[in-house]
């Protein structure tokens, strides 16, 4: 059973690797070594360098919204979150990631439940919006050319704003406690009604929502100009908004598929596009391998690093105590 389950979770690797050599297999193996052979090195330093200025701004960020719940979970928080990403990124998809890293953080950082979804989900909520407000600048720009693929950026952003609203809403509350009574699901509804109080007070906090809207943006921004830099030592000058807009529409598309991390999508999107705008194929298949060993491996490589020296182990059978416990206080009252 142990060994089928290991099977099953190594599929998805399998798949997004056997996706990146195919796209590498068409656009040739040897035009991308040619690109790394004529690659400017010496600006390797600072294209890595970025990668950890990146994270350091969600690790900022994570802090903000943990404060705002009234828990300051600052110390060791680098490490703790780089092992909460790295077990979201082993993840079958973007859905699963994001309820493994709440799991994984609630047991790390020893905060109640709806405390962390809370956090985490706002952070991706913040992250969701940027990236439909840039898909929805870029288009302006390049309306002629991609108006219809950024309709995705559109619709993205519209769910944002539906989102915010219902947290911050008496009537939501009121209607899950219809509906979940009415249905007799009166666990759902406890569950649901924590995750929007833990919610709401974090968005009540003004300031801290505008600071962590602020880590994002600087955030996304890092990325988006290391991935044109990272063109530049290519050899290759292109705009920095076309560059954005390619990234966000990428990392959208990425959330909606199964693979981990969006492995295999995000590049093969990407690679894509860029081509289409002129940018050679080996030009734009090596660019995306450089900002994915960076944004994703490294990050995965130094999760797992920490998590090997860390005392605890992540063990998912408390999460199945948890809602046991949960239910059986619920069936009580």
């Amino acid at each position: 059973m142990c060994d089928s389950m290991k099977i099953k979770s190594i599929i998805p690797y399998i798949l997004g690797i056997l996706l990146i050599l195919i796209i590498a297999y068409y656009v040739g193996f040897q035009s991308i070594i040619d690109a790394f052979k004529n690659a400017k090195l010496w600006v390797l330093p600072i294209i890595i360098a970025s990668a950890f200025i990146e994270y350091y701004l969600q690790v900022l960020r994570a802090n903000v919204l943990f404060k705002a719940t009234g828990h300051d979970v600052s110390e060791n928080l680098f490490k703790n979150y780089a092992i909460g990403q790295a077990i979201a990124f082993i993840m079958p998809s973007r859905a699963f990631g994001e309820i493994a890293i709440v799991f994984t953080l609630k047991q790390l950082l020893k905060v109640q439940l709806s405390k962390v979804f809370a956090a985490i989900s706002i952070e991706r909520i913040l992250e969701i919006l940027i990236f439909g407000i840039t898909v929805i600048s870029t288009s302006f720009i390049f309306s002629s050319q991609i108006r219809y693929a950024y309709l995705i950026g559109i619709i993205f952003s519209i769910a944002v704003f539906v989102l915010i609203l219902m947290f911050v809403s008496q009537l939501v509350k009121r209607a899950i406690i219809l509906i979940t009574d009415k249905l007799g699901l009166k666990r759902i509804n406890n569950y649901l009604l924590e995750y929007i109080t833990s919610s709401k007070i974090i968005i009540v906090n003004k300031k801290a929502i505008f600071i962590s809207f602020l880590y994002s943006a600087l955030r996304l921004f890092i990325d988006f100009a290391r991935v044109w830099l990272i063109f530049y030592m290519f050899g290759y000058s292109i705009s920095f908004w076309l560059v954005a807009g390619i990234i966000s529409l990428s990392y959208l598309l990425a959330i909606v598929f199964i693979l981990p991390g969006g492995l295999g999508v995000f590049e093969g999107g990407a690679v894509a596009v860029f081509t289409y705008f002129g940018l050679p194929s080996n030009i734009a298949f090596s660019g995306m391998l450089v900002e994915r060993l960076l944004s994703y491996w490294l990050l995965l490589f130094l999760g797992f690093f920490y998590l090997s020296k860390k005392a605890v182990n992540i063990d998912y059978k408390s999460i199945k105590e948890y809602f046991k416990k949960k239910n059986e206080s619920d069936k009580d009252d």
